[in-house]
């Protein structure tokens, strides 16, 4: 399993490079030796508050060990749930979410998903956060807290109403029920990406526009140029111009919404036939010509 997991096995090596057993380094952090080896072995994780001393007893930053774990799920009792307030504060700075997730050293779709509230934030996440907006630990924690969520819910209703649109009438328009117009206009909930796109198209506004008045995080990929996308970006940055979630273009295609999501992670390629196929679906004729050794 060791060399499945290269995060865990760091753990091993470097306990090793120091000549410590695993009940050595078990005794130090207070913890069972089976623990060590659970952690060693890719099981579990160790808990947030353990990560300092591990830290210290190798002699390694903190995000060291927290870089060998990375790729495992974050315990419950590791998190601080989800802040209102978070997409407000990024919102509010000038730095986009793609330079946010580089400079916390996290995968920019974690971070989307930590900013529109869909995923609670680790606590390792806060001081990286916090540095990037400048803050304190305990000032950033306050702020991301406190939605404030009056001065941003009105634009979104105020822009359905100048279009004679109910709620209701909306919602048959982008495929989603009234009550979720609802829950965007009191900013109780952040739309996703391809919501965004079809909310824009239905309203007839620009889509900064309409992220920028509501305080949403703008979607990344809407803001670049084809040019400047991978082939797996370019797919996903194509569903998002076209409001599509990723189901919808399977169906289209064949295949299933996770297939979908699998290729645009650039994780597996279509194969030919369906390559074909879904450069038909999105419009990209380029999708087509691509080769199956590129990197899709």
């Amino acid at each position: 399993m060791l060399d499945d997991v290269p995060g865990p096995q760091e753990l091993r090596q470097r306990r090793k490079a120091l000549r410590l057993s695993q009940a050595q380094l078990a005794e130090i952090l207070l913890v069972n030796h089976a623990t060590v080896s659970r952690w060693e072995s890719g099981l579990r994780r160790p808990p947030h508050g353990l990560i300092p001393g591990i830290a210290e007893a190798l002699n390694v930053t903190h995000e060291a060990v927290e870089g060998w774990f990375a790729p495992m799920p974050v315990l419950g009792g590791d998190t601080i749930g989800r802040l209102d307030g978070l997409k407000r504060l990024l919102a509010a700075q000038p730095v986009d979410l793609r330079t946010a997730a580089a400079s916390c050293n996290v995968p920019e779709e974690d971070l989307v998903g930590w900013v529109l509230g869909r995923r609670s934030l680790p606590r390792f996440m806060v001081p990286r956060l916090a540095r990037v907006l400048g803050l304190s630990e305990a000032d950033f924690l306050k702020a991301a807290r406190s939605s404030r969520t009056a001065d941003t819910g009105s634009f979104l209703r105020e822009l359905r109403r100048s279009r004679g649109l109910t709620q209701e009438e909306l919602g048959r328009r982008i495929g989603r029920s009234d009550a979720t117009i609802c829950a965007w206009e009191l900013a109780r909930v952040t739309p996703s990406p391809a919501s965004i796109r079809r909310l824009s198209r239905a309203l007839h506004v620009v889509d900064s526009t309409l992220c920028d008045r509501m305080r949403w995080p703008r979607p990344p990929l809407l803001t670049m140029a084809p040019s400047e996308l991978s082939p797996h970006e370019l797919i996903r940055w194509r569903r998002l111009q076209e409001g599509l979630n990723c189901a919808e273009v399977g169906r289209c295609v064949g295949v299933t919404g996770q297939t979908v999501r699998r290729w645009e992670s650039g994780d597996f390629r279509p194969r030919p036939a369906t390559l074909e196929r879904l450069a038909r679906a999105l419009a990209l004729p380029q999708l087509s010509v691509i080769s199956a050794r590129e990197d899709l």
